[in-house]
């Protein structure tokens, strides 16, 4: 098998290409097994990236979930899938997720494998393995958007920070009383994409990193960003028009996490309204930590994976001795997960830079993110 591809300063190995027969054959789908090994109809995570990013961002986070079986991947046109046409909209990234799930759901240990979608649109069959979905930003929004088509293949869902400005808020506020979470949704000027996508790339970079950040990466990684610039311009032109699907509809168990004061006020307004407005899902925060969770704060975006499975009406009877439920340690912030039966939840309020569990990671600064956002930035 190869390993996934990743730039000269990345982290070890974080899993190997999956030989899985009917995945899309354009997109680099990478796939880690549980320190247990595969159990039939065990739960199965896919990870979903954001913009100018790639799978291998999560790479920290998989390997704090040893006990699962993760399955990540280079959305259509980003480094390993660059391969698969550009398209325009959501639903091309949406239908790759569900048909991601779909051959995974049906997958068999004997080495047959059933026809994906053997199971039928439309009632919640029960599937060989139970798929669970959780991403982030724009690819939390793809997660949305793939629970809602298809709430008989997810069993559960998780979005950190979706990006779904149709919901009224934005980067930018109009006023400045808009500012602050809670309130009203705003409606400034948005710019649209730069014409030339490699321009847009850097200056995406830029916002959301730093400047600084730009200038230390080496001129093939900035080369590397660049060439991700056509994907990039097609996500932001998506998510920038008419609403792709209606969020209300959903019904698989979810839950929209978001940062503290560090992460924009929109993400967390998007985050308050979905908790408001759709039934099904619950919020938790993750209170220091910015739009880059899975970067800055891997133990913590790890406890939101766990957080999603054990949603699972069966998420504790597969063989898999998933965590048990977390007493708050001191220094961190707990709440209660309503849909996980009461699960209390905990995230970290301080950061280290010890990389063993119990540590959240280094901090969130554009200098202290260079390396990781070398990977991604979100």
């Amino acid at each position: 098998m190869r390993t996934c591809p990743t730039s000269a300063d990345a982290e070890p190995r974080f899993g190997e290409r999956s030989r899985l027969q009917g995945l899309p054959p354009d997109l680099w789908v990478v796939e880690r097994a549980p320190a247990q090994g595969w159990a039939q109809g065990a739960p199965i995570v896919v990870l979903v990236h954001g913009s100018l990013d790639r799978a291998a961002s999560f790479s920290r986070v998989v390997r704090r979930l040893p006990e699962l079986g993760v399955v990540t991947y280079d959305r259509r046109g980003y480094q390993g899938s660059r391969g698969a046409p550009v398209t325009a909209g959501l639903a091309p990234h949406i239908a790759d997720l569900v048909h991601i799930a779909e051959t995974y759901a049906a997958r068999r240990l004997d080495g047959s494998e059933a026809r994906p979608g053997a199971h039928g649109a439309g009632e919640r069959a029960r599937a060989p393995w139970r798929v669970v979905a959780i991403g982030h930003s724009v690819g939390a929004t793809i997660v949305l958007g793939a629970a809602v088509a298809r709430p008989d293949l997810f069993a559960a869902a998780g979005a950190y920070e979706p990006s779904m400005p149709w919901l009224g808020f934005h980067r930018r506020p109009a006023r400045a009383d808009d500012s602050t979470a809670g309130g009203a949704p705003s409606t400034p000027e948005r710019p649209d994409p730069a014409k030339d996508a490699a321009e847009e790339a850097e200056r995406f970079f830029r916002r959301m990193v730093s400047d600084a950040a730009w200038e230390r990466l080496s001129d093939a990684e900035r080369a590397s960003r660049q060439a991700d610039g056509p994907a990039l311009v097609a996500d932001l032109r998506a998510i920038r028009g008419a609403p792709p699907f209606d969020v209300t509809g959903l019904s698989v168990p979810t839950i929209v996490s978001c940062g503290g004061p560090a992460s924009a006020s929109h993400h967390r307004q998007t985050a308050d309204w979905l908790e408001t407005h759709v039934t099904v899902i619950h919020k938790s925060v993750v209170p220091d930590a910015g739009h880059g969770a899975h970067l800055s704060h891997p133990d913590a975006f790890a406890d939101l994976v766990r957080d999603v499975v054990a949603q699972l009406p069966e998420g504790r009877d597969h063989g898999h001795a998933l965590a048990p439920p977390r007493a708050p340690r001191p220094g961190m912030h707990a709440w209660n997960a309503p849909h996980s039966g009461g699960r209390t939840t905990v995230s970290p309020e301080r950061t280290g830079d010890q990389e063993p569990r119990g540590h959240s990671g280094p901090p969130t600064g554009p200098d202290a993110l260079l390396s990781r956002c070398r990977k991604g930035p979100f």
